[in-house]
């Protein structure tokens, strides 16, 4: 049975068929549609409410809170592609906000730290209802709602439509969060100076390998050019003697990010400017699967 995607979709096309064998291609009249037995795969309509509230509401990408915002693991079970509609509705307490969603894909259920993975971003609008159609392969992925800014607090209900799908939020990182501060003495820019290790130091001990995020994030109103950090290893299992093991990227944003599998020991995270003696407050931020 040759088809469009859509009903009422008319042009002419070439059906080819290749065998090993002759074969005999016939097309059946619309008179004789009766012979075919119907094929119907019934579609899964998933809704589920969900809050914008406090640390949840925490905006678009562009602000260093984005990935607190409520986030929901989707399986596409079906092989080849499958076409899903998301649809996000908003509250229709007070006046509308800028809403939309955005769509990763992901290897595993955890919430969604970096933004690497990014495969579709839904167009912010003020509506009360916003939704689209996607083809999707068979794999998983995260969806994240979200208003366009920060503190926008109400609820939403999130409905997604498909065949053989499931979908639910997602499963949570072990975190830790820390507070820093370059100032006169611990601010020595990037390793192209030799000041570069008197930046402030965080230890970290790692109790078995894992997969670790690390965020480094400036506070509100810090304006750094440029910012990263660098991961370092305890080569005696102390905390006396370290050598190199990874660095970010030295980004201009207000938040940067790295993935790094770690074996079982003790390491040193060293945030930095990139130059030496740019100064102010920011947070970092350790998931792990581990404490």
């Amino acid at each position: 049975v040759c088809s469009t995607f859509s009903p009422n979709v008319r042009d002419k096309f070439q059906f080819l068929v290749y065998s090993k064998n002759p074969c005999t291609v016939t097309q059946l009249e619309g008179s004789d549609k009766h012979q075919i037995e119907e094929i119907q795969e019934e579609a899964t309509e998933i809704e589920l409410d969900g809050l914008w509230k406090g640390d949840s509401a925490a905006g678009s990408l562009i602000y260093p809170t984005w990935r607190n915002n409520p986030q929901y693991f989707l399986s596409v079970k079906n092989p080849g592609y499958t076409q899903v509609t998301i649809t996000l509705e908003q509250s229709e307490s007070g006046s509308l906000e800028k809403i939309g969603f955005y769509l990763f894909s992901t290897p595993d259920f955890k919430r969604i730290i970096e933004p690497s993975k990014l495969i579709y971003e839904q167009e912010f609008r003020t509506v009360d209802l916003t939704t689209v159609d996607i083809e999707l392969t068979q794999g998983n992925y995260v969806i994240l709602p979200t208003t366009k800014t920060p503190s926008r607090e109400r609820s939403f209900k999130l409905k997604v439509i498909g065949t053989n799908i499931a979908i639910t939020q997602v499963q949570e990182w072990k975190m830790d969060i820390i507070d820093g501060e370059w100032k006169e003495g611990t601010d020595g820019g990037c390793s192209n100076y030799p000041t570069w290790q008197d930046n402030p130091k965080f230890y970290l001990t790692v109790p078995e390998k894992t997969k670790v995020f690390i965020v480094l994030q400036l506070h509100k109103g810090v304006k750094i050019p440029r910012i990263g950090f660098f991961v370092l290893y305890s080569k005696d299992k102390t905390y006396t003697s370290f050598s190199y093991k990874a660095q970010s990227l030295f980004a201009k944003d207000h938040s940067v990010s790295y993935s790094i599998d770690l074996e079982a020991g003790k390491y040193l995270i060293l945030p930095a400017t990139f130059v030496p003696k740019e100064r102010g407050k920011f947070t970092l931020m350790v998931f792990s699967d581990h404490e």
